[in-house]
C-alpha cells in the first residue's frame, strides 16, 4: 500500500482533509496513464520514412555533406592510397548511404563523424608515414 501523509490544513468541521499519496503526482504523468496509444508506433520505419513530406530536402541536404566531405584533403589524401593500392579494402572507411530515408538525424550524423574521424586517421597515418 502506497504510504500517506497527512494534510495541515483542516476541515470547516474540525476533522483533517482527505490523506493524500506520499509522493506527488503529476499532471502528465497521469495523463500519460489514461493516454490512448500512439498510432505512429505501429508503423514502420520505412512507412514513416515513405510518408515524410521533407525527404527531399533532407536528401539533398545529405547529399550535399557526401559530396563536401569528398571534396576535403582528408578524403583525397584516402583516395589517393587507395589508388595506390596502400589501404586494404577492409580499412577503407565506408560512405555513409545519403539515399538511406530509414536513418534518423542522429544516425546518420553519427556515422558521418565515425566517416570524417577515420578519413582524418589515414590522412593523419599518410603524413606520418
Amino acid at each position: 500500500q502506497t504510504p500517506t501523509r497527512r494534510l495541515t490544513r483542516h476541515r470547516a468541521d474540525g476533522q483533517l482533509g482527505v490523506p493524500t499519496p506520499a509522493t506527488k503526482r503529476h499532471r502528465r504523468a497521469a495523463q500519460r496513464l489514461h493516454a490512448p496509444p500512439l498510432l505512429a508506433a505501429a508503423t514502420s520505419p520505412e512507412q514513416a520514412a515513405a510518408e515524410d513530406g521533407d525527404w527531399p530536402r533532407k536528401h539533398a541536404k545529405r547529399t550535399t555533406a557526401v559530396q563536401a566531405i569528398k571534396e576535403k584533403p582528408e578524403y583525397r589524401a584516402m583516395a589517393e592510397l587507395r589508388d595506390q593500392g596502400a589501404l586494404a579494402p577492409k580499412d577503407l572507411p565506408l560512405t555513409p548511404d545519403p539515399d538511406d530515408s530509414t536513418t534518423s538525424k542522429r544516425q546518420w550524423e553519427a556515422s558521418v563523424q565515425v566517416w570524417r574521424h577515420k578519413l582524418q586517421r589515414i590522412e593523419a597515418m599518410a603524413v606520418e608515414g
